[in-house]
């Protein structure tokens, strides 16, 4: 909710219980995070959030990860 020019938020999130973060995991990692369309506005209003496509890299290859994990959430088509 900053009125910030580009609809965009990034995060750093871990699991409470200390858990590793494997694929299933991080695919639900990445709904954690608010419409990314809030970044733009300054007052909540409803918004659907009904596609989410998850790109998973090579980077959980050779196994989970503990720690933190960077969660980038962007608009690229649709409202914007």
């Amino acid at each position: 909710m900053s009125g910030g020019p580009r609809p965009e938020l990034v995060a750093w999130m871990r699991f409470a219980d200390g858990r590793p973060v494997d694929a299933e995991s991080a695919v639900l990692l990445s709904d954690a995070l608010p419409p990314a369309l809030f970044a733009t506005w300054t007052t909540p209003r409803p918004v659907l959030s009904v596609d989410l496509t998850v790109h998973l890299t090579d980077a959980l290859d050779d196994g989970a990860r503990h720690g933190w994990a960077r969660s980038p959430w962007r608009v690229r088509s649709g409202a914007w």
